[in-house]
């Protein structure tokens, strides 16, 4: 029986971060699509995305590790930065881990990740894939800036799988609906409309200031059908700052008839609004974008994408055909980026590094009064972005190429040896912390606590996570030898097994 595990964080969030929608997703597309005859979710929430798949079995993750030596699972799936997540498991299973790279990779805690991806040792099977080849060059980059040199032959396989879209759920609108939807909305019923959807963040998605400039600055927009949307959630940190920002901006260069902002938290809502729009925006500078969720979505709606040509939108995105990719520069201001550091939030950082991308947003302007003004084009590249959208990211079309990645993995044999791998000494950086440092020679004697743990008057609790580092038979050795006489460690080591390491907790 075929089996996949996958490692579902269960986190919600209506959408509003793309990596955690996309991993959503993934795992109702394995459910839907994929050929498994058994499907495993280990999952710390109860809310598994209501999946109903016979197939799939929901389990606490606080049970891997006896769910692994229990199911003959023959892949282990999960969304992260690569294998390190399950290096603690592989004493128990030897199962390839396949990894989907949806993260950002560029906040301070994914790269303290990429830290420990490196020092971790991997197995021949592991896989790493990544939704973009921008996205996958950016990591081998980050690999050898943290260790000084190519460590990608020391890294898991890599393999290039974009994020799929439901396409039952971005679809095109009927008429109907699309005036309703403009009428609930207040949206002009005959205005050509493009529509930014966006989180609302100068540091983390796009600085729209830019292009609300190039709006005012362009003539013809004034005498065209054209009208704006600047969509979003304002949960976001410093969002409902940004957008009195922006509102203001929008007021002052006599805007408000032509722009439009519009804080939606509810991803039900900003669906339908996206399908009664005509053209998609995105001016997006921020590092921390891997893929670009939104721009798949809107073409699988039937809207043309107007974007930056930045990272994975140039490989989603064809120019002149479903869309058009627009001209973005990168100004390398190294010693201003250093300056900030990681003294700074990682919002400070991404907005200074932002801030050094320019975005042709004069360009986006232009292009999108050509399709205002050219209502055939307009149409006959609706109906190509829907089309190559569906065929190439749908999930189910996705899915086929996981199908692939899975059907070539080849688990190592019981016996396997682990790719070298850096990685601390934590005894030697850290045993300076004590008083003293303990010896093999010391003796040691029992306690009264250990007395009456070891006559049953007491019990003894083990931590949850220590349980398979803690042989209970071998403490209980321990406890009878020290009632008897002091022992040292070096004794303590005679009672099991001498081809396995000593364990030396404190109890």
């Amino acid at each position: 029986m075929k089996t996949i595990g996958f490692i579902y964080r269960g986190i919600q969030q209506s959408g509003l971060y793309g990596a955690v929608e996309a991993e959503n997703q993934l795992l109702r597309a394995i459910s839907l699509y994929s050929n498994w005859d058994r499907i495993v979710v280990w999952t710390s929430v109860k809310n598994t995305l209501g999946l109903q798949d016979e197939r799939v079995i929901i389990r606490d993750f606080t049970n891997i590790i006896e769910d692994l030596r229990e199911f003959l699972v023959d892949c282990i799936h999960h969304v992260g930065l690569g294998a390190s997540t399950l290096a603690g498991l592989r004493s128990i299973s030897s199962a390839p881990v396949v990894t989907s790279v949806f993260p950002a990779l560029s906040y301070h805690h994914q790269i303290l990740d990429h830290f420990f991806e490196i020092s971790t040792p991997k197995i021949p099977g592991d896989i790493s894939i990544y939704p973009s080849n921008c996205s996958q060059e950016a990591v081998k980059r980050i690999y050898s800036t943290l260790t000084g040199y190519d460590s990608t032959a020391q890294h898991p396989s890599y393999k290039v799988i974009p994020i799929g879209v439901d396409a039952e759920v971005f679809c095109r609108a009927d008429s109907s609906t699309r005036c309703r939807t403009r009428e609930l909305e207040s949206i002009q019923q005959n205005a050509v409309v493009g529509v930014i959807i966006s989180r609302f963040s100068p540091s983390d998605k796009a600085d729209l200031l830019p292009l609300i400039r190039s709006i005012a600055s362009n003539q013809s927009v004034k005498d065209s059908n054209l009208h704006f949307l600047l969509v979003g959630g304002d949960t976001y940190f410093g969002s409902k700052q940004y957008i009195d920002m922006l509102q203001k901006e929008i007021s002052e260069l006599g805007l408000t008839k032509i722009v439009q902002i519009k804080s939606i938290n509810d991803r039900t809502q900003l669906i339908d609004v996206l399908k009664c729009a005509d053209i998609f925006i995105s001016p997006a500078d921020s590092v921390q974008e891997t893929f670009g969720i939104t721009p798949i979505e809107a073409m699988s709606c039937g809207l043309p994408a107007i974007v930056s040509d930045w990272n994975g939108y140039r490989e989603t995105v064809v120019h002149g055909e479903t869309g058009f990719l627009v001209k973005t520069t990168f100004f390398n201001n190294s010693e201003i980026w250093e300056s900030v550091g990681y003294n700074a939030h990682f919002r400070e950082q991404h907005l200074v590094i932002g801030q050094s991308v320019v975005v042709n947003t004069d360009e986006i302007i232009r292009h999108c009064l050509t399709l205002s003004d050219n209502p055939i084009v307009l149409a006959q590249m609706k109906a190509r972005a829907e089309e190559v959208t569906k065929e190439n990211f749908s999930w189910r079309a996705v899915i086929r190429k996981y199908e692939q990645v899975w059907a070539d993995l080849q688990p190592p044999p019981r016996s396997f040896e682990m790719m070298p791998a850096r990685r601390i000494d934590y005894w030697s950086c850290f045993n300076h912390y004590a008083t003293c440092r303990g010896s093999d020679e010391q003796t040691f004697e029992i306690t009264s606590f250990g007395l009456d743990i070891l006559h049953g008057r007491k019990s003894l609790r083990i931590i949850a996570g220590l349980e398979s580092f803690l042989p209970i038979k071998m403490i209980k050795l321990i406890l009878i030898s020290l009632s008897k006489n002091p022992c040292s460690i070096e004794s303590f080591d005679k009672l099991h097994d001498a081809s396995k390491p000593s364990i030396r907790f404190v109890l």
